[in-house]
């Protein structure tokens, strides 16, 4: 076939398709810029001023073509006017167009409009219309009037001026993305160029009117450089305003280690240019790497010794991978953590002191209790009533039993609980050594949990379990009898405790109740329960058995 029947319609129906699919795309697209879907519409009209001249090159009546040269001035009209109105869109943003600048800009391409579909009555658009004859089609050609002169240079402007804009906008940034300012500088000055051509010189194209297609090619580039311009703004961004204001040193390397980029403060903490330190290896840079064993979160400790004094750092070190998944740089982000650890210090040698200091009271506390008890064993000596002299010494070893509270707390690893089980297994000792009775008719089960009692319920704890189990020992087994005393002490779930004390023995008399006893023993037993929230029940069914339960949680 000639290609004669394919240049100039063939190429118009082409590139009308391509501006129809650059606006859908533009359009389509979720991140676009301001300015974005003004350049989508200007395409559609640029598709409407191609698919115009093409149905106009094709058609064979002379009154069609006159039809399809003034549809396509639609077109013409208005591509002008709408690139600038992107332009300033994309340089102001979109709440740029107002309403009111909508209605101004319309005004000379609509005029423009009537003025070319009245032109055989006026004559200021084309003073005349007439077919040239190329290859199979006849091809309209045209005398400009007045009125498109004028509209020209208006355009001209409007397209040069928006395309300016742009350009200035740009400023220092250009080299930043110099291959797509190229791409636009390009396709901003083809339809200016085009359009000076065919003006002046119009034999140059032959029956082609390459405006159209200039103004399609300016717009899909446009809408597309912009967009890769604005992505590597952001790059840009993200490098300078930062990656470059971040306080930590950072510094990246590539697949075999070597340094590849870093930020300002690692070129500042290095006394030199990342320039100096490109194609180095980190290792190289920092030699402490070499010796490292990586944490599960890939971080560590790193000491430098600068200007005399030593900084402490800690080292977080990440895999960048690319679209694949594929690991292809590694990132080095050092924190100055010199204050940090020095406040850490602080913190933790005034927790030492205060320790110590608490480990001292709980000393003092005990030396003073059992300078106590050794008062009431003297006062206790000059008293002759046996009952008297029974309740000091009762008194004493209670006393006792709270002496051994503060000294199991000096003893501890922590100054605020106490393990319960060596708690009880030395009171009952004690108790063992005062209480007259044969030791070895009397078994002892202990069933006692890895719990630690905080320090507000160690001393009601003790207490209670002395005054059970000396209550146990003193009145459950007359006359020697053998027996068993059971202490159980658990976890009944996570924020309550059950202690039990039970016995085999003889059992309280019926006619006794605990809860309403008179006696100084069941008296602070229900008191002491009643200060740590617990429960008290109690079984005389075998024996003796009393069992509380308490809250241990700190918030109780």
């Amino acid at each position: 076939m000639n290609w004669q029947w394919f240049f100039p319609p063939g190429l118009y129906f082409v590139s009308g398709v391509a501006a129809l699919a650059g606006a859908r795309t533009i359009w389509l697209n979720e991140n676009r810029n301001p300015g974005a879907e003004t350049l989508a519409i200007m395409l559609i009209f640029a598709a409407e001023w191609v698919f115009g001249l093409a149905f106009g090159t094709i058609s064979t009546s002379f009154s069609a073509k006159l039809f399809w040269v003034k549809v396509h001035f639609i077109g013409v009209a208005y591509t002008g006017t709408i690139w600038f109105i992107a332009m300033n869109q994309y340089i102001q943003g979109t709440q740029w167009l107002t309403r009111r600048k909508l209605i101004l800009f319309s005004i000379i391409p609509t005029l423009t409009i009537l003025l070319a579909l009245t032109d055989q009555y006026h004559g200021l658009i084309y003073k005349e219309i007439f077919l040239d004859q190329y290859g199979p089609y006849e091809i309209t050609s045209t005398t400009y009037g007045i009125g498109l002169w004028l509209f020209l240079i208006y355009n001209g402007i409007l397209v040069v001026g928006g395309s300016m804009m742009m350009i200035s906008t740009l400023g220092q940034s250009w080299w930043t993305f110099r291959v797509n300012g190229t791409i636009m500088l390009i396709g901003i000055a083809t339809p200016v160029i085009t359009l000076s051509l065919q003006i002046l010189k119009p034999e140059i194209f032959g029956p082609l009117k390459p405006t159209s297609l200039a103004i399609i090619f300016s717009g899909i580039t446009a809408a597309f450089g912009l967009e890769s311009a604005r992505r590597q703004q952001i790059a840009s961004v993200s490098r300078y305003e930062i990656f470059d204001t971040i306080e930590d040193i950072i510094l990246v390397s590539d697949s075999q280690n070597r340094i590849i980029d870093m930020n300002r403060i690692a070129e500042e903490f290095f006394e030199a240019s990342l320039a100096d330190f490109i194609g180095l290896s980190v290792d190289g840079l920092i030699p402490q790497l070499r010796e490292i064993n990586l944490t599960k979160d890939n971080t560590f400790r790193l000491i430098f010794n600068k200007q005399g004094m030593q900084r402490n750092y800690e080292c977080n070190q990440r895999n960048m991978v690319n679209w694949e998944g594929k690991s292809v740089n590694t990132m080095y982000i050092l924190r100055d953590t010199t204050k940090r650890a020095e406040m850490e210090q602080r913190i933790t040698t005034t927790l030492e002191e205060k320790e110590t200091l608490l480990k001292e009271i709980h000393h003092r506390a005990k030396n003073n209790l059992q300078v106590i008890s050794s008062i009431f064993n003297l006062q206790s000596k000059l008293i002759n009533n046996q009952a008297m002299r029974n309740a000091f010494q009762e008194s004493q070893e209670r006393i006792h039993a709270i002496a051994l509270v503060h000294e199991k707390l000096y003893q501890s690893e922590g100054v605020n609980y106490i393990d319960f089980a060596d708690y009880l297994h030395t009171l009952i000792a004690r108790l063992l050594r005062r209480v007259e009775i044969t030791v070895s008719s009397i078994f002892f089960d202990i069933q006692v949990d890895d719990i630690s009692i905080p320090y507000d319920l160690a001393t009601p704890c003790g207490l209670i379990a002395y005054e059970l189990i000396s209550n146990a020992l003193k009145h459950a087994f007359p006359k020697n009898t053998e027996g068993t005393i059971q202490i159980i002490c658990q976890y009944i779930h996570a924020n309550s405790l059950r202690i039990k004390i039970s016995d085999s023995g003889v059992g309280i008399p019926n006619k006794i109740d605990i809860t309403e006893s008179i006696t100084l023993g069941f008296q602070l037993i229900n008191i002491l329960v009643f200060q740590i929230k617990g429960l008290l029940t109690i079984d005389q069914r075998s024996g003796t058995s009393i069992e509380i339960v308490f809250p241990i949680n700190e918030d109780e």
